[in-house]
């Protein structure tokens, strides 16, 4: 068998593989880790509307998204939005086989199939990822400010503040401090970034906050549709709490349900003692943002193909 042909049984044991796992991941889920009576849920007063809201919302989700990594890699590479939008589903079905979805940024980039300028496409990837991170600490870092007194945790909120403050400035500092950036471009072994900053970031930014935002109402709505009711605007602000602390968590927990879940009752506590419909929503709004999406993008896989 020549090399071209174990290339090619290869990638298509790898297709194989993340198609098999990602569907078995789901199902292990749904299944196992949903700790959800359903003659409960039946009985739940839920809000259909609603949900109809926060699942054409998801798809605004991953259109922005979609948008954001387009600029991004139009620097070296051209795409449809429709491509783009394909790549972007099948980077979350691969994300599902690694560590807090990790996978996803390397999966976008092998998806263009361009070896030439892979590290490129790696790099813009991972600037659009590192935004989104940004914008979720600088949110949650503000509705610790107005929610110190509502969150009933184990370590003070107060250090939880001061932590989120220093992540946002080294997260800042990567893109505003030369000697940090040329660390990070040896690191993927880029001698040179087309990428005009703190313009091209900024835009970056932008999406990352329109995506955000999106997000909040989701969460927001699909609360609502359980019948977990904000008091107040300040309350409100609990939610970017919760995006904050999902966060932060050790990385091979986070992918798990059982955790966010256990975040969204801790988080949210202090608006309702219904655990169940606490934990619902949250399993919920996962299916559509992620659960989804996944399956979807089972479809992308064939593109899927590591260059030898």
């Amino acid at each position: 068998m020549n090399n071209t042909a174990r290339y090619n049984y290869f990638n298509l044991f790898l297709r194989i593989t993340v198609g098999i796992t990602a569907v078995l991941f789901i199902t292990t889920k749904l299944i196992n880790d949903f700790p959800l009576q359903l003659n409960d849920i039946k009985t739940t007063n839920i809000n259909w509307y609603l949900l109809i809201v926060v699942l054409v919302l998801g798809a605004f989700n991953w259109g922005i998204e979609t948008y954001k990594w387009r600029f991004l890699i139009a620097n070296v590479r051209k795409i449809t939005f429709i491509h783009a939008f394909k790549f972007v589903l099948t980077g979350i079905t691969v994300s599902l086989i690694t560590p807090n979805r990790v996978g996803e940024i390397p999966a976008r980039a092998y998806l263009l199939n361009d070896k030439e300028n892979l590290k490129h496409l790696i790099y813009y990837t991972f600037i659009g990822s590192y935004a989104q991170l940004l914008i979720t600490w600088l949110m949650g870092s503000v509705g610790l400010y107005y929610t110190l007194n509502l969150i009933e945790i184990n370590i003070p909120s107060s250090s939880l503040l001061i932590l989120s403050l220093l992540g946002i400035f080294l997260l800042v500092a990567f893109f505003f401090f030369e000697k940090i950036k040329l660390m990070v471009f040896k690191f993927f072994k880029i001698e040179s970034v087309i990428i005009k900053q703190p313009n091209q970031f900024l835009v970056a930014l932008f999406y990352s906050f329109l995506r955000y935002v999106v997000f909040f109402v989701q969460y927001w709505l699909v609360l609502e549709a359980f019948n977990i009711h904000f008091t107040d605007i300040n309350s409100l602000w609990l939610i970017t709490v919760c995006f904050l602390i999902a966060s932060v968590v050790p990385t091979l927990l986070i992918s798990e349900l059982g955790v966010r879940s256990s975040v969204a009752v801790l988080v949210f506590s202090s608006l309702s003692d219904n655990n169940l419909s606490i934990i619902s929503a949250s399993v919920l709004l996962w299916v559509i943002n992620i659960g989804v999406p996944a399956i979807i993008g089972l479809f992308g896989l064939k593109e899927l193909r590591i260059k030898n």
